[in-house]
């Protein structure tokens, strides 16, 4: 169970209408009279995770790149900073990250074996190309 952040609480010792200071680990001797009482909480400040942040990027940039055969560059570069982005305690975009650098890699291997399993088809067809201006 976490503590409550240190700011200034209700007194419910003294029974009196009147604020105790909390530094975020125990009660101090610090009070203060309050005519309404309302704790006064510090901003809690936002911890970022820039790895985490720079995987997600390149693993979205893998997905949409992947039909110019570049994702892959994306995916991977994605996934080291995503698998970086790990060691953070905020690590849930460095999960996406990986998760979208693979999918990326994943949809760039697949569209380079299917137009490898294409191309003897399209040399069945005998497509001789632009002749005497005309399509053959």
């Amino acid at each position: 169970m976490t503590n409550p952040p240190p700011g200034w609480y209700p007194d419910t010792q003294s029974g009196s209408n009147s604020m105790r200071y909390w530094d975020g680990q125990a009660w101090t001797n610090q009070t203060a009279a309050s005519a309404y009482a309302v704790p006064i909480v510090p901003e809690k400040k936002t911890e970022r995770n820039g790895l985490a942040i720079t995987g997600f990027v390149l693993g979205l940039a893998s997905v949409l790149s992947s039909c110019m055969f570049v994702g892959g560059i994306f995916g991977i570069a994605g996934i080291i900073f995503s698998i970086l982005g790990l060691k953070s305690r905020y690590r849930g975009l460095a999960i996406a990250g990986l998760i979208t650098s693979v999918v990326g890699i994943l949809i760039t291997v697949l569209m380079i074996v299917g137009i490898l399993f294409s191309l003897p088809y399209l040399d069945s067809l005998n497509y001789s190309g632009f002749t005497n201006d005309k399509f053959y």
